[in-house]
């Protein structure tokens, strides 16, 4: 089968890898096209949208036309709802079948999208076991596929602990880590923030999770001259080493 995969953001984006290797375990024959985070287009509500409305639409439009150039058997959507549950309409249109994994979390907040996805999705794929029987009152086809976080630290290997302490020289002091987000309005609106508690808590190490996207100057300046480090692209490894961790709201 032939797959348009769409992860708006790094933690789709590793998430989608995750669902790429399962499918191809499954099937060797599938086939791939891939749209993956782009920070331009990475917008958390309304009036981040507003700011980049051009940016956002372009976006929207491409991916539009790729799906329809690459005619997938399906159309797989990685959570990031506020563009993707745009792609499903359009792919729903165009008769294509569309697969959601990571749910949008809209026995939270928003909950007038069950419609939208009781219309447009074909086939809902849940992290929490609790959301599939409330997905399935609402009318919509859902199955628990387990959540990818805990799958990964679970299998969290004795070599890659040890790899992980070696290469970044790990203190033998317990860990405290900070995901402060993906996009960099949430960095800079949330990281400041979870840095007025480094202070308080002296006797650990704190590490920051560091997104690709972003650079170093932009944890720099919000950290300064605190004993913390940026660590990036191993965001399990900090959390399997962690004693506890403030994270931003989201799937991470």
């Amino acid at each position: 089968m032939r797959y348009f995969i769409i992860a708006g953001e790094v933690s789709g984006h590793n998430y989608a890898e995750q669902l790429k290797e399962a499918l191809t375990h499954i099937d060797p024959l599938a086939e791939f096209k891939y749209r993956g985070p782009d920070l331009t287009t990475a917008v958390t509500g309304f009036v981040e949208v507003a700011t980049k409305p051009g940016l956002f639409i372009k976006a929207l439009n491409q991916c539009k036309r790729e799906i329809v150039e690459y005619n997938p058997d399906a159309v797989i959507l990685v959570d990031y709802p506020g563009f993707n549950m745009r792609i499903a309409k359009f792919a729903w249109r165009k008769g294509y079948k569309t697969l959601y994994y990571i749910a949008p979390k809209t026995w939270a907040t928003r909950e007038y999208r069950v419609k939208a996805l009781k219309r447009h999705i074909t086939r809902l794929y849940t992290i929490f076991p609790f959301e599939t029987p409330y997905f399935s009152s609402k009318g919509i086809p859902a199955v628990y596929l387990g959540n990818p976080v805990l799958d990964r630290l679970t299998a969290y290997s004795e070599k890659e602990k040890e790899d992980f302490i070696k290469k970044f020289r790990i203190e033998d002091k317990p860990i405290l880590a900070i995901l402060p987000g993906s996009r960099l309005n949430e960095i800079n609106y949330l990281l400041p923030r979870a840095a007025k508690i480094i202070e308080r808590f002296k006797d650990y190490q704190w590490i920051v999770a560091g997104t690709p996207t972003v650079p170093i100057h932009v944890y720099d300046k919000i950290l300064k001259d605190l004993p913390v480090r940026v660590v990036y692209g191993h965001t399990y490894d900090i959390l399997r080493h962690a004693q506890a961790a403030v994270v931003s709201s989201g799937t991470a």
